[in-house]
């Protein structure tokens, strides 16, 4: 690639320097950009085009770059915009969470109560806070599934301050089949919660308005899926292994 440019730029170079020249010894002259006539640039792409199929890994180093260039931006975005919104991810009092409630390591779950993924490390991440008694994950209701989802985030939120929240969000993640009024009734109802009290804060506009920051919060992290987690400053997309999960929160600790 570096051959390429230097090649373009002595080609280039060899066009304009003469103009450039002319145009010094010229008074009162004003330079203008200059212009390759047709036949420069043919033989320009010529030399372009040749090169490319010569050296075919050219394009291949070129698209590689770009492309850490752009993950490199997205997660200084990303970054950037955990560090604004730190009260919203970690110590919003709306939303629900699993472990210790006074831990000094929280981390952050984007979760949808219909998605197989989430589904599927539920376990996982209750024994990470049982066996981590200075862990709390935060519980970021992200309904982006249907009706289903944002009945079931209602629920959830509604359902925060109840002293069996951590059993009733694990039977909920843990249910299959509709998530509507029968069965969240029926989960509610084994865990001693009142579904008449749970319902009425469901429908107030509140519990709505804080599915709506989220949606906004993970747009703005460029989270358009779930789980996500968010570990220190950090995004990471998609269900992670437990193994995984404990590195991360060892380097976010260590990093304070």
């Amino acid at each position: 690639m570096m051959r390429l440019i230097a090649l373009l730029a002595v080609f280039v170079a060899g066009w304009t320097l003469p103009v450039a020249v002319s145009a010094q010894q010229a008074p009162g002259f004003t330079p203008q950009p200059s212009a390759f006539t047709a036949q420069q640039r043919e033989e320009m792409q010529q030399i372009i085009r040749e090169y490319l199929l010569d050296h075919p890994e050219a394009v291949l180093d070129a698209l590689t770059t770009m492309q850490k260039r752009e993950q490199q931006v997205q997660q200084d975005q990303q970054k950037l915009t955990v560090a604004n919104s730190k009260g919203q991810l970690f110590t919003a009092p709306e939303d629900g969470s699993l472990g210790n409630p006074k831990a000094k390591t929280v981390i952050v779950e984007f979760v949808d109560y219909r998605c197989p993924y989430c589904k599927g490390i539920s376990a996982n991440l209750r024994k990470l806070v049982e066996e981590d008694k200075e862990l709390r994950i935060v519980l970021k209701e992200l309904p982006i599934l249907g009706p289903d989802s944002i009945y079931a985030a209602k629920a959830s939120l509604a359902a925060r301050d109840h002293a069996k929240f951590a059993e009733f969000h694990s039977a909920m993640i843990a249910a299959h089949g509709p998530l509507n009024e029968t069965t969240v009734g029926k989960i509610a109802a084994s865990f001693g919660i009142d579904f008449a009290k749970l319902k009425k804060q469901m429908d107030a506009p509140e519990t709505q308005a804080v599915i709506d920051r989220n949606l906004a919060l993970a747009r703005s992290l460029g989270i358009s899926g779930t789980p996500a987690f968010v570990i220190g400053s950090s995004v990471y997309p998609g269900a992670m292994e437990n193994d995984i999960l404990k590195r991360l929160i060892r380097t976010a600790r260590a990093q304070g």
